[in-house]
């Protein structure tokens, strides 16, 4: 009967900090099964942010599987930097024929005295463009909030 007093005594140190994962005016006009639900849901996050993901490959390393786990890591963060450079270089190459494409289509429009053509083209290509931004911009903002 002692161990089952021992079981019950960690549960009901326990209990009370349950009660303050969730505060108690958020919980009051909760119906019953949703309130359980909740707590439970509580109760979860916060045992796994106190015992964290093991991984059982960690438990069996020694110190020479570190040192290549290391050099591992070294080899993958080179590879993501060359792989950041040529990325930007593709960029900037593809900015810098958008902008000659740009030159050469004014340039073409202004000797064939087409402006009214141009502008229309101009137009287009401009709010193409702000659109493609806005995309980028806000994938890349959607991005940094995950």
């Amino acid at each position: 009967m002692e161990e089952g007093n021992k079981e019950d005594e960690p549960k009901k140190a326990v209990e009370p900090k349950q009660a303050e994962l969730i505060p108690s005016e958020l919980t009051k006009d909760m119906p019953p099964e949703i309130k359980k639900k909740v707590t439970q849901a509580m109760e979860f996050a916060a045992f796994s942010m106190t015992r964290g993901p093991v991984n059982p490959l960690f438990e069996k390393m020694k110190p020479e599987h570190i040192s290549q786990f290391l050099e591992i890591l070294d080899k993958d963060s080179e590879r993501d930097y060359k792989d950041t450079v040529s990325n930007r270089r593709f960029l900037f190459a593809a900015f810098c024929i958008a902008i000659l494409l740009f030159i050469f289509l004014t340039i073409f429009f202004m000797i064939i005295n087409q402006a009214s053509l141009l502008t229309q083209i101009l137009t287009i290509a401009i709010a193409l463009a702000g659109g493609f931004g806005g995309g980028y911009g806000f994938s890349k903002s959607g991005k940094k909030g995950r």
